[in-house]
């Protein structure tokens, strides 16, 4: 039996807000790794983030989530971050027409409830446009002058996108490769017993962070430490995300 999780982006304010949205609306399951997951649109397709790693990939990358410390945590005690989980409306607000919305105009996804099976139901159906190939290769045609670059971690690490089939560029690695849901599973702080989960070691070694890029060579100057190579070892990211 494994835990439900849920992500949030928590607030720069303490009179605000934290922020989540319905994982179920974008094709992700209760557990963490039916949230986080890689895929592919055709056989020989390029390896693809979820769509539950895609939305909060754009709304840190191209949303109002860009500064917010990211934290993902399960229906069991969590700690300190417990309280998200209660979804008490005065510490948490629903933003999934938002990120839905978000998603939609950046992907062409089409989201369809069926009010007839189930009208609150939190499922909605999630198809694929008619040129998703297309826009596939858009993404993956995408190029930025610095190829060197890498995603960051306000705890002073960092991730090697090429590591996880991703490219260095920060619009395209949200749908491309295993380098975002890779980098979620890092904010989980469950303890990876459930069914399920991830059993990362240590868990949450990115929870309550901010992501972002910067060029490699300027984040060693800084002191940041790589850690692509304790990402690659952990066995769901092997097994579960780059199929090694």
């Amino acid at each position: 039996m494994g835990q439900y999780h849920q992500t949030y982006a928590l607030p720069q304010h303490p009179l605000e807000r934290a922020k989540k949205f319905n994982h179920y609306s974008l094709a992700g399951g209760a557990k963490l790794c039916e949230q986080y997951y890689t895929w592919t649109h055709e056989y020989s397709g390029p390896l693809l983030a979820s769509p539950c790693s895609m939305a909060v990939s754009l709304m840190i990358t191209m949303g109002d989530w860009a500064t917010s410390s990211i934290v993902t945590i399960g229906d069991y005690e969590e700690g300190e971050m417990a309280y998200l989980y209660s979804n008490n409306e005065a510490q948490v607000v629903d933003v999934t027409e938002q990120v839905t919305r978000t998603v939609g105009e950046a992907l062409g996804f089409i989201f369809i409830q069926d009010f007839d099976a189930d009208p609150k139901s939190p499922w909605l159906d999630l198809e694929l446009p008619d040129d998703w190939r297309s826009r596939i290769d858009g993404f993956a045609n995408m190029r930025i002058p610095d190829e060197d670059a890498v995603l960051v971690s306000s705890h002073r690490e960092y991730l090697r996108p090429d590591a996880f089939q991703s490219p260095a560029h920060p619009v395209a690695s949200c749908v491309l490769g295993g380098l975002w849901p890779t980098a979620l599973l890092m904010t989980a702080v469950s303890d990876g017993l459930g069914g399920g989960d991830a059993n990362f070691a240590p868990a949450g070694r990115w929870a309550l962070a901010s992501l972002g890029w910067m060029n490699r060579i300027d984040a060693q100057a800084l002191g940041y430490i790589d850690v692509t190579d304790w990402a690659l070892k952990q066995r769901e990211v092997k097994s579960h995300l780059l199929n090694r």
